[in-house]
């Protein structure tokens, strides 16, 4: 993660995709080379929809503890989410690294999570979190706009 970083640029860069009809992957490659910083956009089902990273999920046997992680990561979420404000991201630490994870909301509807992670050895200051949290929030709007946009509609059946 950049030690220094405008969050007007991440404004800048997501509503310039609203604007000119650009996609979700174009989106979250452009946020996550100025942030500096990898980030996962998953479905409600745990599918990642667009990484930062292509190689992500070329693993099959990563891909699994991948998926793992990020439903762990995403139930940790909806929980903290519950007892405080919706549209905050939530600041997950463990051994691996951190996690700026948010709600993507479609009509009301939680319809996926945005994820971004900074490997631990990369931790930002605590002035830089806040920031951190930020970009995520602004990521989760805009994809949340994008996804409206296009009808994007994801329906899973869980127990």
């Amino acid at each position: 993660m950049k030690d220094k970083f405008d969050i007007n640029v991440c404004y800048k860069k997501a509503f310039e995709m609203l604007g000119n009809e650009g996609s979700i992957e174009k989106m979250v490659c452009d946020i996550a080379e100025y942030v500096g910083t990898g980030i996962i956009v998953v479905d409600i089902g745990g599918k990642i929809l667009s990484a930062s990273d292509e190689n992500l999920d070329m693993e099959p046997s990563a891909c699994k503890k991948r998926s793992e992680m990020l439903l762990r990561l995403a139930a940790y979420c909806i929980e903290e989410q519950r007892e405080g404000i919706l549209g905050n991201s939530t600041i997950i630490e463990e051994e691996e690294g951190i996690w700026a994870i948010n709600r993507i909301m479609v009509k009301g509807n939680t319809e996926g999570f945005g994820i971004m992670e900074i490997p631990y050895n990369k931790r930002p200051q605590h002035t830089l979190e806040q920031l951190f949290c930020q970009a995520n929030d602004i990521l989760c709007q805009a994809l949340g706009l994008l996804m409206e946009r296009y009808g994007h509609r994801l329906y899973y059946h869980s127990s």
